[in-house]
């Protein structure tokens, strides 16, 4: 082969490495459910004082949201206890969480959640992966609105024999 055209060649696989390499990630990570990027980051960022807003008003209404989970069937029956600082249970909220596995934070689910009991909430969820979950509620009662983010260790449900 002529140097003429042995060098150009060269060159030409040397910059079709990166390429292959950066093509063959983008595949591969679009792809993959445990890669996901937050819903309306730009959003959130720019309404930041919102936000910064929204915890003063957690803090002033001093709601507290504890969660649980236990295993019921093919599904996990999630609850929340809503209460207020004092212990009383808050009643008569339209309560939505978003919940998704840590590792799989592409693969959200938005539950609505029904009061069953004065300040328990509760809702199925499906297709569970023991391990940490994300749950972000949201509590909208008249015009209050609650707003919290807890992490939950949902074990797995019992073996059947």
């Amino acid at each position: 082969m002529k140097p003429s055209i042995r060098y150009p060649l060269l060159i030409g696989g040397l910059l079709a490495i990166p390429v292959t390499f950066v093509t063959i990630a983008i595949v591969t990570l679009s792809g993959d459910p445990s890669f996901a990027v937050e819903p309306d980051y730009y959003k959130q960022a720019v309404d930041w004082d919102h936000f910064a807003g929204q915890r003063e008003t957690n803090r002033k209404l001093g709601w507290k949201a504890d969660w649980s989970a236990a295993p019921a069937g093919n599904e996990t029956a999630l609850t929340l206890r809503l209460g207020h600082a004092d212990g009383t249970p808050v009643t008569g909220v339209r309560a939505t969480t978003v919940a998704f596995f840590n590792g799989r934070s592409g693969e959200r689910q938005t539950l609505t959640l029904a009061e069953f009991a004065p300040g328990l909430y509760g809702a199925p969820l499906a297709r569970v992966r023991p391990g940490l979950w994300e749950l972000r509620l949201s509590a909208q009662a008249g015009d209050q609105l609650f707003t919290n983010v807890a992490r939950v260790d949902i074990a797995a449900a019992p073996a059947r024999r």
